[in-house]
């Protein structure tokens, strides 16, 4: 008898895998054990939660680019997709399925740090929180779960951050998109993207702390807190003298910060 072909023996181990996950949310999540319900027809693998009438929550894996994910299929047609690597392990992946489908069928929001697609609480997931309780618009976080969605909801592409790369908020403010960071060897960061000069510049963290400076522009993890960056966040307006290091847009990417400062009301580039 021949061995059966490589596709019908990764699609029996998918199989397995699904009905693993599904007795595994059973096992986690009881109170949604009559909505739980694994289709696979036409070999479309979907872990469901049937909230009402044909609408349902879904685990599912996709292809993006060229990476396998994980991702939580929400009904809402305009909501942000949840995308997980294709390791994570298994009781994270009913979690987040769970806490989506609980949103649903309870009528509030989906809860921290879920919200935001990480499966702990992080010092980013609770920057996160603070400014969306201020009115602030949160774009991305990345801390535990780096694997990012970016582009039309239809067709997204993935953006995956290493773990050297540290971790980081992204928001949306009125006149302004700031990316907050923890890097090992710097602590916080905190970058303005701004458009009148096309560029991005990294905050003087210690002069807006502390009305002083520091020959790195970070500050380390346990000289501020959580709620010291959000309160910088909100007054990025008034940055003090040499308050900004800018670089060039078009290196910002390649080649990182340049050393040139621009003053505090957009006053001569100093070289």
């Amino acid at each position: 008898m021949p061995f059966p072909p490589g596709d019908i023996v990764a699609a029996f181990g998918r199989h397995l895998h699904f009905k693993r996950l599904e007795q595994v949310l059973c096992g986690r999540h009881p109170e949604l054990a009559d909505r739980v319900h694994f289709d696979d027809a036409n070999l479309l693998m979907h872990l469901k939660v049937t909230l009402s009438g044909k609408q349902s929550v879904a685990l599912s894996q996709v292809r993006m680019g060229h990476t396998i994910v994980w991702t939580v299929v929400d009904p809402v047609l305009n909501s942000d997709p949840s995308i997980w690597p294709p390791d994570t392990p298994d009781e994270v992946l009913v979690d987040a399925l769970h806490a989506v489908a609980s949103s649903h069928l309870t009528g509030v929001p989906v809860a921290t740090p879920w919200r935001w697609n990480e499966s702990e609480p992080s010092e980013m997931t609770e920057l996160a929180d603070l400014l969306d309780a201020r009115g602030v618009r949160v774009r991305r976080v990345a801390a535990g779960n780096g694997y990012l969605p970016y582009g039309p909801r239809l067709s997204p592409k993935l953006d995956i951050v290493r773990e050297r790369d540290g971790s980081f908020v992204e928001a949306e403010f009125p006149d302004a998109l700031v990316r907050v960071s923890v890097k090992p060897a710097l602590g916080w960061l905190v970058d303005v993207y701004l458009a009148e000069r096309g560029a991005w510049a990294c905050v003087d963290l210690a002069w807006n702390l502390w009305r002083s400076t520091r020959p790195a522009p970070g500050v380390p993890r346990t000289a501020a807190s959580v709620v010291d960056i959000a309160d910088v966040l909100e007054g990025t307006g008034d940055l003090g003298p040499g308050g900004v290091r800018a670089v060039r847009a078009d290196r910002a990417r390649k080649t990182g910060f340049h050393r040139a400062q621009v003053g505090a009301a957009g006053g001569p580039l100093r070289r």
